[in-house]
């Protein structure tokens, strides 16, 4: 190793990486072509958030050091980074054709696996980079997320514990140790490690937020709305300032509800929880809207029997259900407000299938007319509507007495078609519509509900601001569908 790279090494090492970047650059102007060059000099860009920088020199450098692992490997973070998940993965596949024994270059791979949904394989790789480094903090906590997002709390929750055990300062472990209580229901341990996270990192506002959202739940209030305020600042007009609302609205604070709701009127960016949760405190206090977008969504809850009008058949519902079922390796049980039941991570019309595209093309034609029938309203639903939408969709799969919680969609139009359903003439698995934004109070008087039944090749379409929900029930087979959100693109 010469004197020069020596230096660049003392440079990169110490911090210092301005001066690493000069004598990277040098050595490259001398013709250099050492990997660890490579591999410093778009480290730097890589740390800086210069991806597609760093992704130029890496690549530069592997044409110069062919299977070069450690630029490999941050060729394939740096895909990670901006999005590319399929080109990390097989990045990271060619490395383990190298090498199999590297305990990092497994825990990234399992990583860039957990993020594309293929969970049982992440487990695979994250345990097999355990076996050869037991003593890894940061192993054990990914490996958690893998069961945490795949809905195995409890297998979460011990991975992120021996995580700590081995570094009681790694405040990431607390904090999704947190939200795995928080998903079982402990609440006060949810609390317990979120305010262990915040004592460990008080600038991390992640945790004021979950520790808001579980204060929220156990219905105080007060305590809920300080730690959302904390982090209003960085989440302005999103998901944040929803919760500030539905929590003002709680603790009856009209005033600070009404100003806030006016405020966020004034934003070209739609916020459809608050949408909701506006739409119903208005009805529930009698007051105008502050913050309006549909006045009657229950009034535009359109229903279409594709099989009956026959612009399907039940050999292409049929296919339909098979090919989905393909997909049951990115599925993950109870994600979220669905009970005993199952939902896919993938859109399920990026799937290269004749009879999806079908279904696909039937759905955005139904979509048209659904906006030309409400043309003449007035209601920002319509007079806002963009130009361009894409369509996100995906199964949900539900077991005997599974059910879906009340919730919104973060769209302009959303809907479901039914593969496969409860047929027995009552409103067992119904889909449930009502104003009643999640867990808000019904202090003043009962929201109106419409219960729509289900049928083989139904199509719903409805505003994605309306409230909704599944009604649990009692068959011994599943009751498959494809739930779908139309976004502004």
């Amino acid at each position: 190793m010469t004197n020069d790279i020596k230096k660049l090494i003392d440079f990169f090492q110490s911090g210092n990486e301005i001066e690493a970047k000069k004598k990277a650059v040098n050595l490259l102007k001398k013709n250099k072509s050492e990997e660890i060059i490579y591999n410093i000099y778009g480290s730097i860009f890589l740390k800086e958030g210069n991806y597609n920088k760093a992704i130029e020199i890496f690549k530069l450098g592997i044409e110069k050091n062919v299977n070069a692992i450690g630029l490999m490997n941050n060729l394939a973070i740096a895909y990670k980074n901006i999005g590319k998940y399929k080109k990390s993965e097989k990045i990271f596949v060619e490395l383990l054709n190298i090498t199999s024994t590297d305990s990092s270059i497994l825990e990234n791979y399992g990583n860039v696996l957990r993020i594309l949904h293929k969970y049982h394989k992440a487990e695979e790789i994250l345990i097999k980079a355990i076996k050869i480094n037991q003593k890894n903090p940061t192993i054990y906590n990914n490996l958690g997320l893998v069961y945490s997002d795949s809905g195995n709390h409890k297998k979460a929750i011990v991975n992120f514990k021996k995580s700590i055990e081995l570094n009681e300062t790694f405040f990431h472990s607390y904090y999704n140790l947190a939200a795995s209580y928080y998903a079982i229901g402990d609440y006060k341990l949810s609390i317990e490690f979120n305010q262990k996270t915040l004592d460990l990192n008080p600038n991390f506002t992640d945790a004021n937020y979950n520790l808001g959202l579980t204060y929220k739940k156990i219905r105080n209030f007060e305590a809920a709305l300080i730690c959302f305020e904390k982090v209003l600042h960085k989440y302005k007009n999103n998901f944040i300032t929803a919760l500030i609302l539905e929590t003002l609205y709680e603790i009856e604070d009209e005033k600070k509800f009404i100003e806030l709701a006016s405020e966020i009127d004034k934003s070209e960016v739609f916020n459809f929880r608050a949408l909701s949760a506006s739409h119903f405190a208005s009805y529930q206090w009698g007051i105008m809207n502050p913050y309006p977008f549909c006045t009657d969504p229950l009034k535009m809850i359109e229903e279409k029997q594709l099989l009956t009008e026959k612009k399907i058949n039940r050999y292409e519902i049929d296919n339909i259900n098979s090919i989905i079922s393909e997909q049951s390796y990115s599925e993950s049980f109870e994600p979220g407000h669905i009970k005993n039941g199952y939902k896919t991570n993938l859109n399920i019309f990026d799937i290269n299938d004749i009879h999806i595209k079908k279904l696909k093309k039937i759905i955005l034609n139904e979509v048209d007319k659904y906006f030309k029938k409400h043309e003449d309203l007035d209601d920002k639903i319509i007079s806002k509507k963009p130009d361009k939408f894409d369509i996100d969709g995906w199964y949900v799969r539900l077991k005997k007495e599974g059910q879906v919680e009340e919730h919104i969609h973060q769209a302009w139009l959303s809907g479901v078609f039914y593969l496969k359903t409860v047929n027995n003439n009552t409103d067992e698995g119904s889909l449930s519509f009502t104003y009643r934004s999640y867990d808000m109070t019904e202090s003043k008087k009962k929201s109106p509900v419409k219960n729509v039944r289900t049928s083989d090749g139904l199509l719903v379409i409805f505003p994605s601001s309306l409230p909704h929900k599944v009604l649990s029930f009692n068959s011994n087979f599943d009751r498959v569908c494809i739930a779908f959100d139309i976004i502004p693109n």
